[in-house]
């Protein structure tokens, strides 16, 4: 099984990164994306964890156009850049 939208604690899920990877591998899921909204503050833990599951680093990102009054969530995949937890460039 495949699980590429998982939220944690660092936004508005109910577990901790580390959490999620031993949840993941209680139920067989080979691969596991973290998507937190707007936020890689929990990238670290989540791929800190040893385990057999297969894990992607990711974030959702809110995006709103005012101009057409249209909001929709963008999801990318393969973060790299963990270590930069302001979340600076999501308050613009």
């Amino acid at each position: 099984m495949i699980d590429l939208h998982c939220h944690s604690s660092a936004s508005d899920g109910s577990y901790s990164p580390k959490e999620l990877v031993k949840m993941a591998e209680n139920l067989n899921v080979t691969h596991l994306a973290l998507t937190d909204h707007d936020t890689t503050a929990g990238i670290k833990e989540f791929m800190a964890e040893e385990s057999p599951v297969i894990r992607i680093p990711g974030i959702e990102i809110s995006v709103e156009n005012e101009k057409e009054s249209q909001k929709f969530d963008s999801f990318n995949f393969f973060i790299m850049d963990e270590s930069d937890n302001d979340n600076s460039i999501f308050q613009q």
